[in-house]
């Protein structure tokens, strides 16, 4: 999608606990690492809902959009 031309890329509350101990959202590994450095994307970075149960272990609101915006999201969807 990226070698396509893709704008923006959604980013979703799944875990990978042996590459990075928080969901793919909240990750500057997997945002900043494997998708801005590794794969050269350079469009917006979107978060997946924050009102979904998958992010309430994260806080109350406002911490989870500072911790979307600290690991490299663009956009934080509500």
């Amino acid at each position: 999608a990226i070698e396509a031309g893709a704008r923006a890329v959604m980013m979703g509350h799944v875990e990978y606990p042996q590459a990075a101990p928080e969901a793919a959202g909240y990750s500057r590994f997997w945002i900043r690492d494997v998708l801005r450095r590794g794969l050269g994307f350079r469009g917006v970075v979107v978060s997946d809902d924050i009102g979904m149960t998958a992010g309430a272990h994260i806080g109350a609101v406002l911490e989870r959009l500072a911790r979307h915006a600290q690991a490299g999201c663009d956009l934080v969807l509500a």
